[in-house]
């Protein structure tokens, strides 16, 4: 906790300091982006009733860009948070928390390539880094790839009609000294740990194509008019997990597809909606013996500062031997852009509420509401 609260204090000290805001600036330059959270949630019901609880802590996220010249980078993100999960029943408050490098890594551009190494999140769903509310990633969240070693390369075609974009990411999992955490030591990650992809050399090969109208495809989503994404993941097995052994299961490598899409709807000037749809299917999902397919459809309504969002996911496995199970998440949210504040301009505060329902498979189930208050801001240090 008290690592985490430096990094809080060397943050506002950055940002009370540097008058510069954030913009596109001549080489050399330093930069950083800075985002914090504070988050309350709530599980009021659950079955079984033994894991109700309330889990109350900060986050925070400060990433430092450095650019010797205009077409290389080198980033470094560090991240203060709770590393462990909230123990069934527990009413826990600013506890767990711990500091590690989410990434690391040097970014070379070279129109129309940019190519980038080092420690990175070689992200595959489209909808885990787009979906408005606190809840909606639940399920697409479970088939992201984060914390890698790898290379990867994007390629942008040439056009203005339309922006079109392939990725290709080869990598493998951290078991550097990055992969433990500062504070309270989330562990550091083994072979022995299992897991798809997680083996010695290049362990996961992933590539997807993007196209989008009327925005790039990195800012589909909230720009753009319509937008897709197909993609293909290969993780090799990794050694079996303890649960593996337990059921006598064998690690088996995991080949994942993907295809999502995007619209935009404008229905005034200040009002839109925003959908998207994606559709997942994992032979062997996470390594096991079960394929996943992985359904999620979601709605979000822009008014201005305010975006009300409703999400459905449906996860399926199946397997050969064993009866097919189904995890269904239905999640609600609003939240509230406040806009900058005149004590520190360039700040931009966002207030979010969600709410939740997740269905498990084996029978549980469990109701969840959250509320969190957070605030991100860019600046140039030159």
């Amino acid at each position: 906790m008290r690592i985490t609260a430096t990094l809080f204090a060397t943050a506002f000290w950055l940002m009370a300091t540097t008058p510069t805001l954030a913009a596109e600036c001549e080489a050399p330059c330093l930069s950083f982006s800075f985002t914090s959270k504070l988050k309350s949630d709530w599980v009021f019901s659950a079955n079984p009733s033994s894991k109700t609880g309330i889990d109350t802590g900060p986050s925070a996220e400060l990433e430092l860009r450095y650019a010797p010249t205009d077409q290389l980078s080198f980033v470094g993100v560090i991240t203060g948070e709770s590393v462990n999960d909230r123990r069934p029943g527990e009413n826990r408050t600013f506890k767990d928390l711990g500091l590690y490098a989410g990434a690391l890594y040097a970014e070379y551009a070279a129109e129309p390539v940019t190519f980038r190494l080092g420690k990175f999140d070689p992200d595959f769903s489209l909808g885990s880094a787009t979906l408005d509310g606190q809840y909606a990633a639940g399920l697409s969240d479970t088939y992201d790839t984060e914390e890698r070693w790898g290379v990867q390369a994007v390629y942008a075609f040439p056009g203005e009609a339309l922006s079109q974009s392939l990725t290709a990411s080869l990598f493998t999992t951290d078991r550097s000294v990055l992969s433990q955490s500062l504070g309270t030591d989330r562990g550091r990650l083994s072979l022995d740990d299992g897991g798809a992809g997680n083996v010695k050399g290049i362990g996961s090969a992933a590539a997807f194509y993007d196209i989008c109208s009327g925005a790039e495809t990195g800012s589909c989503f909230a720009d753009g008019d319509f937008g897709a994404r197909i993609g293909l993941r290969y993780q090799k097995a990794g050694q079996p997990t303890q649960e593996q052994i337990d059921e006598e299961i064998v690690p088996q490598a995991e080949l994942g597809y993907l295809g999502a899409v995007t619209r935009r709807v404008a229905i005034s000037e200040d009002t839109d909606l925003r959908l998207l749809g994606e559709l997942a299917y994992f032979r062997n999902f996470e390594g096991g013996e079960d394929n996943a397919l992985i359904a999620t459809a979601s709605a979000a309504l822009n008014m201005g500062p305010v975006t009300y969002s409703a999400t459905y996911s449906q996860q399926r496995n199946h397997s050969g031997g064993n009866p097919a199970t189904t995890d269904q998440l239905l999640s609600i949210g609003a939240r509230y852009e406040l806009g900058s504040s005149a004590l520190l301009p360039g700040q931009s505060w966002t207030i979010d509420a969600g709410y939740s329902y997740l269905k498990r498979g084996d029978g549980t189930d469990d109701h969840r509401i959250g509320f969190s208050l957070a605030v991100a801001l860019d600046r140039n240090l030159k």
